[in-house]
């Protein structure tokens, strides 16, 4: 599927400028370099953890990346880097550092093929000291899909003006 067929998936409401202003920058890239929407798919760590975290440290998994090369292991590595950064991040946004922290509001399209079960799942990451008090739960942005800010600047702009006068 071309990347234009991926991006009107995600997004059916976007024009056909702002689905060529996301793939322009890649345009001009060599294929190995794995710079695209493409790319991106192949790293989402949707591999299981056990085999990101304890399976790549076997000897199997070591001797069979030494035989094979590691480029050919490239995709599950990003995937181990990302999913590793991953808890990192959930880790710092769990804790309560201090009344200096900033504040949060989760805001998700309602209308997202691919991500509206993560609004939960990362509001319920945030430690309730973090998320403001006007979307304890998180706001489903009406009519916004994949890519909000395109979709719904005007509704975005709003709730940044909203958080930022806190």
């Amino acid at each position: 599927m071309p990347e234009s067929g991926v991006m009107r998936f995600m997004s059916p409401h976007l024009s056909q400028p702002e689905i060529d202003g996301y793939s322009a920058p890649y345009r001009s890239l060599p294929i190995a370099t794995k710079a695209s929407v493409f790319r991106f798919g192949h790293i989402v760590p949707v591999t299981p953890r056990f085999a990101l975290h304890g399976l790549r440290q076997t000897r199997m998994w070591k001797l069979l990346e030494g035989l094979c090369g590691p480029r050919h292991f490239d995709n599950l590595s990003q995937q181990a880097r990302l999913a590793k950064r991953g808890e990192e991040v959930r880790q710092s946004w769990r804790a309560c550092l201090g009344k200096d922290d900033p504040d949060v509001a989760v805001v998700f399209g309602e209308q997202d093929p691919l991500l509206k079960l993560y609004k939960d799942i990362l509001v319920d990451c945030i430690h309730p000291a973090h998320i403001v008090e006007w979307a304890p739960q998180g706001i489903w942005l009406s009519g916004g899909g994949h890519y909000p800010m395109e979709e719904k600047a005007a509704d975005i702009s709003l709730l940044i003006e909203k958080l930022a006068s806190q």
